[in-house]
């Protein structure tokens, strides 16, 4: 971390320090660990469900899938976006509660790379959708092996 700090501008270092001194409140602090910890654990899950595999990314692949899935309340998104869906993505503050510049966003979503989309899934998920979706990927596991 020092390594990147160390990189930027000196005018910009110079407005970031400030913000390390100030307290966080601990709802942000649980979702950054949330995020963090919870991305590292579900990543490492899919990749040893599909460690055989012979496809390069397949475990990144069936992971964006499950998480187009679970958003979607496990509902083909073929047959259209749920309400669960729409209330994930309003939450970032560009599409707020707008189904039709959620739709637009999603589709240009879905021709990102894998891992942008799956960091976008993820960081739109509150804390406690991620320990649910890794309860269910943990349950997968078990039953695989």
């Amino acid at each position: 971390m020092c390594d990147i700090i160390r990189r930027l501008p000196d005018d910009l270092i110079i407005r970031i320090i400030p913000y390390t001194y100030s307290f966080q409140p601990k709802e942000l602090i649980h979702d950054i660990n949330s995020y963090f910890y919870g991305k590292k654990m579900v990543t490492t899950i899919y990749c040893g469900m599909w460690f055989d595999s012979y496809e390069d990314n397949n475990d990144k692949y069936w992971l964006i899938n499950d998480l187009f899935a679970f958003a979607n309340d496990y509902n083909p998104t073929m047959f259209g976006y749920k309400k669960s869906f729409y209330n994930i993505f309003s939450r970032n503050i560009m599409l707020k509660n707008n189904e039709s510049k959620i739709n637009n966003y999603v589709i240009r979503l879905e021709d990102s790379e894998v891992n942008k989309q799956i960091n976008i899934f993820w960081g739109l998920f509150t804390p406690e959708e991620r320990s649910d979706f890794m309860e269910i990927a943990n349950m997968k596991i078990r039953i695989i092996n």
